[in-house]
């Protein structure tokens, strides 16, 4: 998702681009894009995961370096 969001962007960047004569922009390359789909094709996550990490979007406890851990205030609703 992230990826097409960002080449969305890039598209809409370029075609305002056109449209005012300016030059284009590269987010992400064609190189780079296709990198990025071989790794995702692959499966290849980052050290340490796994793929069933929870969104950004999950409120978390805080954990810190020392293992001391803070609940949340107030649960997720």
């Amino acid at each position: 998702m992230g990826l097409e969001r960002v080449l969305a962007i890039q598209a809409e960047v370029n075609a305002g681009a056109d449209r005012d004569g300016m030059p284009h922009i590269d987010l992400i390359n064609a190189e780079e894009e296709a990198r990025i789909r071989e790794l995702i094709a692959l499966e290849t996550w980052p050290q340490g995961w796994d793929g069933d990490e929870p969104l950004a979007t999950v409120p978390l406890d805080i954990v810190y370096q020392n293992g001391a851990v803070q609940p949340l205030l107030f649960g997720a609703e």
